[in-house]
């Protein structure tokens, strides 16, 4: 499982409502979705460090980059909720920074909730519901 990598930035890419970069390790390049913000901050910068989530599928391998840790495994934590797919994930950290969403979702506010993309009132209430109790490795961020 690839959980992080640091490299040389060789492109952008976007592919519908997708879009990352390219960045090269050892001599391999690696396609690496990312949220806009974090995209943004590539923009300037030759060498990146990326905390990256792997998604191993049929039809083939995903990679999810972060530049902050939190931001990777609250996108874990998340995913790991039955019927809440990388997608949805990455929606509601595209719209609010780690601290906004925990809180969000700490405090069953399924209106905020509901904002992000491809979040209705079922998807945010089992967010909720779900991960009551489970979010206590982010206490630190909380603070």
């Amino acid at each position: 499982m690839i959980s992080w990598l640091q490299g040389e930035k060789i492109d952008d890419w976007k592919a519908s409502n997708k879009k990352g970069i390219l960045i090269s390790c050892g001599g391999i390049g690696y396609e690496i979705q990312l949220i806009s913000r974090d995209l943004s901050k590539t923009n300037n910068s030759k060498n990146i460090t990326l905390w990256v989530h792997h998604i191993f599928r049929e039809d083939g391998n995903t990679l999810f980059g972060f530049q902050e840790k939190e931001e990777r495994n609250l996108f874990r934590k998340i995913i790991e909720i039955n019927g809440i797919g990388p997608q949805i994930a990455i929606s509601l950290l595209e719209q609010y920074r780690c601290k906004d969403l925990l809180y969000a979702i700490k405090n069953a506010d399924i209106k905020k909730l509901t904002k992000a993309p491809g979040v209705g009132k079922r998807i945010a209430e089992r967010l909720s519901v779900e991960l009551k109790g489970k979010l206590n490795e982010f206490n630190e961020v909380l603070d």
